[in-house]
């Protein structure tokens, strides 16, 4: 009895089968880790209903054969050549099971690392799955609900902050009765355990009636104040917006929130400002300063050039005004400050020690170049002054470098034609005056032509006693893999010897 198992085994488990499951496993890892469903799936569906039917047909064989070994018993006798059958089949179906295990356990482990994000095709999918949400949306009215109504569907399957953030604008569209029939916006906020989550909110009832959530996308978050959601979510409630376009034969509008707000005090007469109390005036003679807070605005959707309504609700909050007030100030006082720059026109700071420090700033700019100045502090940076309006002695291009070996001696750099090419200058009586630096010229051959790479100087440094320069080939440099040219000075940087090229 126990030959015959062997033998009938043997007959389903024969080298053709083994192939054709290994082919399946083989397309199925190759599925998992790079796509293709059109190309592999229809070779894994004809692969896999090979094998469906001839185990099928395999099972249904030895049914029988039972069934006829019921009622003729001796027609399962042996003879001597169905023991060598017996040997063949038993060695045959321990290595196939052994063979079947091995493929299965290398296609499940190809399988799973496949899923393991930034691996494989599969990965996306799983990703897709763990971060896409679809909630119905039932409490879409905007005269009714406002935004709770949305927050409410989505907290049904998904916890939101309780501060919520907008990483860009909110939009929405709604018909005449207030019906929302598009929603789009990217919420950020942090849970309970203090961690960032992110939410891209998307809704169309054109294409369906559920709002798709999706979760975990990439943020630079910021936690700005400016772009909280809560100031629109109650501004809907104030918003009088209702009454106003019920007079209107408009079939569409469209809402825009970006947070936090200012608009100069010179109105356009199609526009109109309301609060919570109602219309804003916009009288110019009696506007005294500019509106500023929580706003959003609401335009009728036409192919018109000029739309009817361009309604803006200011919902105001006295910290965040207090805050713009007070930066507002800040900002006059720096604008009247000749020694101010803003962060942006700072190019390089070095600072000498906790008191005196240098900075380089733009001054102006042209075609794409910049003009620069030396500014100076002496109490830590609270105070900046102008020390040299034209250290780079009228030439313009982009600060490149700066710094400062004591009190007196320093250097700075200015780079050319696309950081392609710099120049170093050294000042030895504070920054007051600069010249520029002579830098012997090296010669190297590639390819059998002879050229110049070394031409964009880094800022040297103390070593040994003497001044180390390290000098690059810059953006357009390609010899020996961006090897640098080593120079030494003996004379504090006015002068610099070669002393090796290095890789």
């Amino acid at each position: 009895m126990k030959k015959n198992k062997y033998i009938d085994r043997i007959k389903i488990l024969n080298p053709l089968i083994l192939i054709i499951y290994g082919v399946t496993c083989y397309y199925l890892t190759r599925l998992a880790r790079y796509g293709d469903i059109k190309r592999r799936v229809p070779i894994i569906i004809l692969t896999l209903s090979l094998l469906i039917i001839w185990f099928t047909y395999s099972f249904y064989k030895r049914w029988k054969q039972k069934l006829i070994a019921t009622f003729y018993p001796k027609s399962r006798g042996f003879s001597n050549h169905q023991d060598k059958r017996f040997l063949i089949s038993k060695w045959w179906y321990r290595v196939t099971i052994m063979a079947i295990f091995f493929i299965t356990f290398y296609t499940g482990y190809d399988i799973y690392q496949s899923s393991i994000p930034y691996n494989g095709k599969l990965s996306w999918y799983v990703h897709q799955i763990q971060s896409q949400k679809k909630i119905p949306y039932t409490h879409n009215n905007i005269y009714e609900d406002g935004l709770f109504g949305l927050i409410e569907d989505i907290n049904k399957k998904i916890k939101l902050p309780e501060e919520i953030y907008i990483a860009n604008d909110v939009a929405l569209s709604f018909k005449e009765d207030g019906q929302i029939t598009n929603f789009y916006g990217f919420l950020y906020g942090k849970n309970e355990k203090g961690e960032t989550e992110t939410f891209l909110l998307s809704y169309d009832e054109k294409q369906s009636e559920e709002i798709q959530v999706s979760l975990d996308n990439y943020l630079e978050e910021t936690y700005d104040k400016d772009k909280l959601l809560q100031p629109l979510i109650d501004g809907l409630e104030y918003a009088p917006f209702k009454e106003i376009i019920s007079d209107l034969n408009v079939d569409i509008f469209e809402l825009y929130y970006g947070g936090f707000k200012t608009w100069p005090n010179e109105i356009d007469w199609k526009t109109q400002y309301y609060d919570e109390n109602g219309l804003v005036s916009i009288d110019k003679e009696f506007i005294e300063s500019d509106y500023v807070g929580y706003a959003f605005r609401i335009k009728e959707l036409n192919d018109s050039e000029f739309s009817y309504i361009d309604f803006n609700f200011i919902h105001y909050d006295p910290l965040a005004i207090a805050e713009y007030e007070e930066q507002k100030t800040i900002e006059e006082a720096q604008a009247a400050d000749p020694n101010y720059f803003p962060e942006e026109f700072i190019a390089e700071e070095y600072f000498l020690n906790e008191n005196i420090g240098y900075q380089l700033v733009e001054l102006d700019a042209t075609l794409g170049t910049r003009f620069y100045g030396l500014r100076k502090t002496e109490d830590g940076g609270q105070n900046w002054i102008i020390h040299n309006s034209n250290p780079f002695l009228d030439r313009t291009g982009h600060a490149a470098g700066l710094t400062f070996m004591d009190e007196e001696l320093g250097f700075i750099a200015l780079s050319h034609n696309g950081a392609s090419e710099a120049d170093l200058y050294r000042t030895i009586d504070g920054g007051v005056t600069f010249k520029q630096v002579e830098i012997p010229s090296v010669s190297v051959t590639q390819n059998g032509t002879e050229f110049i790479p070394f031409d964009f100087p880094e800022m040297p440094f103390e070593f040994d006693g003497q001044l180390l320069l390290y000098v690059n080939q810059g953006s357009d440099g390609d010899y020996q893999n961006g090897a640098k040219a080593v120079f030494i000075s003996n004379d504090n940087g006015k002068t610099f010897e070669l002393v090796e090229i290095e890789d």
